[in-house]
Formats: C-alpha cells, structure tokens, sequence
C-alpha cells in the first residue's frame, strides 16, 4: 500500500483566486494550474493499493 497525501488547493481561475471543489496532489494540480497554494488544515492521507492483489485483499477481507 503507498501513501498519498492530497489537499484542497487555492487556484488562479478568470483572474480571481478560487478553491478547488476537490482534493488532489501537487502532483496533479501543477499540471494545470502551476500557481496553485496547498491549503494545509485540508491535508488528507488515503491508502492506494499498488497491485492487483493488494486491491482484491482489501475488498473482499475475509
């Protein structure tokens, strides 16, 4: 399982600074929006599975 950390981001949008509706990573959100600042108290951390298996052991526990 890999860790990613994702936060809610203030963005550039028609000249005005708005707050993104999503969580994303900074990976991610420079892409399109190289300006972007992370909000910090929005940090959130999920769980990704890797592999295939780590994705079935995860849905199906038993």
């Amino acid at each position: 399982m890999q860790t990613e950390i994702q936060y809610r981001w203030r963005i550039l949008w028609v000249g005005q600074w708005r707050t993104t509706s999503h969580h994303c990573t900074e990976e991610q959100i420079r892409k399109d929006h190289p300006e972007a600042v992370r909000i910090d108290s929005s940090r959130r951390e999920l769980k990704v599975a890797e592999t295939f298996d780590e994705r079935t052991n995860v849905m199906f526990r038993v």
